[in-house]
């Protein structure tokens, strides 16, 4: 259905741009004969008269232009509404279904890793890596002093 608006649109816009151009050398014609002295006053009108007409034909052209543009703004919709509502019905129902087959699992998941992190919390707080690296420190310091042998009594004297 759009491949004919689509045809009419690109003949239109190329109608549309050979007007133009006409009308452009036909402007560049009259101003080179209104500059001329003396200037030729049959030349000249009869420039005038071509570049009016030719001015005519672009306006038409524009116009038919526009009138397909609104041809295909209407069929657009016309043509992609049924497409986009068909995708958005199939994508609900590939989604609905996903959520019915994931649900159960999604549950088990979600209590069974509470229960999991609980414990994963706690264990990961009994490890020294979590307490802190001040808390590391003090702890090597404290093992240090432990390990070195007591100094002598008479060499405290």
């Amino acid at each position: 259905r759009l491949h004919s608006l689509f045809n009419n649109m690109n003949g239109a816009t190329k109608k549309r741009a050979q007007a133009k151009s006409e009308a452009d050398n036909l402007k560049k014609k009259v101003d080179k004969y209104y500059n001329q002295y003396p200037i030729p006053i049959e030349k000249y009108k009869n420039a005038v008269k071509i570049h009016k007409e030719a001015t005519e034909r672009h306006s038409k052209a524009h116009d038919n232009l526009l009138n397909d543009l609104r041809c295909i703004s209407k069929g657009k919709y016309d043509f992609f509404e049924p497409c986009l509502e068909s995708l958005l019905l199939a994508q609900l129902t590939y989604y609905k279904r996903v959520w019915k087959t994931l649900e159960p699992a999604i549950h088990e998941v979600e209590s069974t890793e509470t229960l999991s992190t609980a414990a994963n919390m706690e264990r990961l707080r009994s490890l020294s890596i979590v307490t802190g690296p001040q808390n590391n420190l003090k702890a090597r310091m404290m093992s240090r002093k432990s390990s070195k042998a007591p100094a002598p009594p008479s060499a405290m004297s």
